[in-house]
């Protein structure tokens, strides 16, 4: 193949062509380096893309185990939320008991307080009713005494 080269260029630019050769060769050294090169960077990227690829194998993993945990968060708020309501509604039922007794409480309270009143007047109208029988009874006794002293005195007139 170099000969094949030589001959070609001997054939082009004239017989002295140790300057091109060299030159040629030279070339053919850069060639190599830079495929050597070109071959690590491949090489390097290979790498970086197999660990760029686990990178993002195992930040898909972690995002799903993320997923399940809010999954399993957004569980347990409903779970409380359904509880929370729940024990709102029974805190409301116990509001209503506790104005339901309240009212009943003070119409027990007024009812006895009329009833309190009531006796009251009927405790007046006792009392006025033994205070006219004892004025009645006073002036019966009266009554007796002059009687018995009339009898008395007709019994040791006699």
């Amino acid at each position: 193949g170099s000969s094949d080269l030589s001959s070609g260029i001997n054939a082009e630019y004239g017989e002295d062509t140790s300057g091109m050769e060299a030159r040629l060769r030279e070339l053919g050294t850069i060639t190599a380096d830079l495929q050597g090169a070109l071959k690590t960077i491949l090489d390097q990227t290979s790498n970086d893309q197999g660990t760029l690829r686990n990178q993002i194998e195992a930040f898909a993993g972690d995002t799903t185990m993320i997923k399940e945990s809010l999954y399993e968060l957004n569980t347990q708020l409903t779970a409380i939320r359904t509880e929370v309501q729940s024990i709102t509604q029974e805190v409301r039922v116990c509001d209503e008991r506790i104005v339901t007794i309240d009212n009943s409480i003070e119409a027990k309270i007024s009812a006895l307080r009329q009833e309190m009143g009531d006796r009251d007047v009927i405790i007046g109208q006792i009392r006025e009713e033994l205070s006219n029988r004892d004025l009645v009874l006073a002036d019966q006794a009266k009554q007796l005494r002059y009687e018995l002293t009339r009898d008395c005195s007709l019994c040791k007139g006699m």
